[in-house]
């Protein structure tokens, strides 16, 4: 046990070990071959590098651990893979062990590349219409546009984004927010609502996933409930991977490794609507929100690319 509680206890210094070293190599390297060397495919793939080294680092102290301390035992018994077996140990169940480990880490490494090598390669960019394209008028109401400044940009880093309030004389207007990535990778890629709505100072008091019809088919949401202070927000926000929906992020993160690796793509988008609630008169707002995501779905297809979609 007290070798167990080392070997997790040292993870914190080789980590810091090796990525001090990864940062050095990789300063010593731009200054001789510049600043290429630390961008796309060579960066990722010297994370990847200095990854199998610290695992490597950890399977060095099994090993010293096993001569020094553990004589005569095999590495592969120190996992306790079948757990202690009153009979010893037999040859059957040493070769499952060294199977069953040797299955893991080839599975580990292949799967890691093959994440490492799609990313580092998707260049296929779908055409799309710009959202400086997208209509100024929806459901009745007529945009009023803003513009991020620099520093939001720098840290959101869009290929494309689209911001406004959707505004109306008898009713509380709707703003529209929608960021586009045409590659997510290198620091570029979709950033939760689950983030940016506490950053902003907002209380989520209610948080659920509804569905409503849109055109011809159903549309699923995640719906969300904030507040600050005595104001109140209802807000929608989804996320569009390849003309497919999603409210799960995790679900979208899988669906986007496997687009990288099979479509060579991994662009995507993430839209949300909200809207200040009156009181708790929250079934108008929620009338309200759906009636414009209905009107706006409508020109949605020709800025979010799907499947069918071209490349340049």
């Amino acid at each position: 046990m007290w070798f167990k509680v080392l070997l997790v206890l040292s993870s914190v210094p080789i980590t810091i070990f090796m990525n001090s070293l990864r940062i050095a190599i990789t300063g010593l390297l731009v200054k001789s071959y510049g600043n290429e060397v630390a961008e796309g495919f060579l960066h990722d793939f010297e994370g990847w590098v200095v990854f199998l080294a610290a695992f490597i680092c950890l399977m060095a102290e099994v090993w010293v651990f096993t001569v020094l301390v553990q004589r005569g035992k095999s590495i592969y018994e120190l996992f306790d893979f079948d757990g202690p077996s009153s009979t010893g140990t037999t040859i059957t169940t040493c070769l499952g062990n060294k199977l069953y480990f040797s299955s893991l880490i080839t599975v580990v490494l292949l799967g890691g590349s093959s994440i490492v090598f799609a990313f580092s390669n998707t260049i296929v960019i779908p055409e799309r219409k710009s959202f400086s394209e997208f209509p100024m008028r929806v459901d009745g109401r007529n945009v009023s546009l803003y513009s991020f400044e620099q520093d939001v940009i720098d840290i959101l880093k869009p290929d494309d984004y689209f911001v406004g309030n959707y505004l109306s004389r008898q009713e509380q207007p709707v703003g529209l927010y929608m960021v586009y990535y045409s590659q997510q990778k290198d620091g570029s890629a979709l950033h939760s609502p689950k983030v940016c709505i506490p950053g902003g100072g907002w209380i989520v008091e209610d948080t659920s996933i509804i569905s409503f019809p849109v055109q011809d088919s159903t549309l699923s949401v995640n719906r969300v409930l904030i507040r600050k202070g005595d104001r109140k927000q209802l807000v929608y926000y989804w996320i569009n991977q390849m003309g497919v929906n999603y409210t799960n992020e995790y679900f979208a993160r899988v669906s986007l490794i496997k687009s990288a690796i099979l479509n060579k793509r991994s662009d995507g988008a993430l839209i949300r609507v909200n809207m200040v609630v009156d009181g708790d008169n929250l079934a108008e707002a929620d009338e309200m929100l759906q009636s414009f995501v209905h009107a706006a779905s409508m020109h949605l297809s020709e800025y979010l690319p799907g499947q069918e979609m071209t490349s340049q």
